[in-house]
């Protein structure tokens, strides 16, 4: 696994929540190409979070949806924690395994209220 352009869970003020927490801090980075990337950790988050979620929801291990993947353990549990970035066809291939991964996110990433329902 080669090393990522960037750490999706470095945008955030709580990295060891990525993935796992409904609602975390972000980091607000001042240049256009931070922002995209902050932007892009964000969804991350919110399909991990929904990922983890269904995954809890269905007992499942991460070993055993990793294997289901065809991806290694390390691999996928490092996209969960933000740790290497995921790709669409992760979350593609996430909704296919365990349904209703795909959701509609907010227009503005970092202005949302706790009790919006954007995870499920």
């Amino acid at each position: 696994m080669s090393n990522p352009r960037y750490r999706p869970r470095d945008y955030t003020t709580e990295p060891s929540a990525f993935g796992r927490a409904a609602v975390i801090q972000w980091r607000h980075p001042n240049r256009d190409w931070a922002k995209d990337q902050a932007v892009a950790a964000w969804m991350q988050h919110v399909y991990a979070v929904r990922i983890n979620k269904s995954l809890r929801d269905r007992g499942m291990s991460l070993a055993d949806y990793a294997k289901e993947t065809g991806q290694s353990y390390d691999k996928v549990s490092k996209m969960l924690r933000g740790e290497v970035i995921m790709r669409l066809d992760d979350i593609a291939q996430a909704h296919r395994l365990l349904d209703n991964v795909m959701i509609s996110l907010p227009t503005d990433p970092f202005m949302y209220a706790p009790s919006d329902n954007i995870f499920g």
